[in-house]
């Protein structure tokens, strides 16, 4: 088992959170929202929680439009990643990826953000047919596969 191989140096608490993390992105792709929302948050709860799945748990609630908290989630796990990550490993084995992954929902949260600030302000007058507006209902969706 390749698994297994990967695994072989890591704890069995290190291990628990591999299968939570790997069950959470699993949830994600099923669409089961509720799920993957509750392990990314009971696994932020976690103060021995390996940095990477803790970025991972930040970016992935970082993906959940209308929440207050997005943009910090987005920060947060961009500022793990550049700054904790990268000081802990070679240029070599840094995950890039997560880190622009994480760096574009930072700039999807701003600008869902931006968007509710502007559906929640005091409607203006309108000028000559001018500043007429739609605010959409975009619920509690979830963006794109990370």
């Amino acid at each position: 088992m390749e698994d297994d191989d990967q695994h072989k140096n890591l704890n069995s608490v290190e291990r628990v959170f591999i299968a939570m993390h790997d069950g959470m992105m699993k949830l994600y792709a099923e669409g089961k929202h509720m799920e993957w929302i509750g392990i990314a948050e009971t696994l932020l709860t976690k103060a021995n929680l390996p940095i990477l799945i803790r970025a991972r748990c930040h970016a992935m609630l970082s993906r959940r439009i209308n929440n207050p908290f997005s943009v910090q989630r987005a920060e947060r796990a961009v500022e793990i990643l550049d700054v904790k990550v990268r000081g802990m490993v070679s240029a070599e084995v840094f995950p890039e990826g997560d880190l622009e992954e994480a760096q574009g929902l930072l700039g999807l949260a701003k600008e869902q953000s931006a968007a509710a600030e502007g559906c929640h302000k005091p409607a203006s007058p309108v000028e000559d047919g001018e500043g007429e507006g739609q605010a959409g209902d975009q619920g509690e969706r979830v963006l794109a596969e990370f």
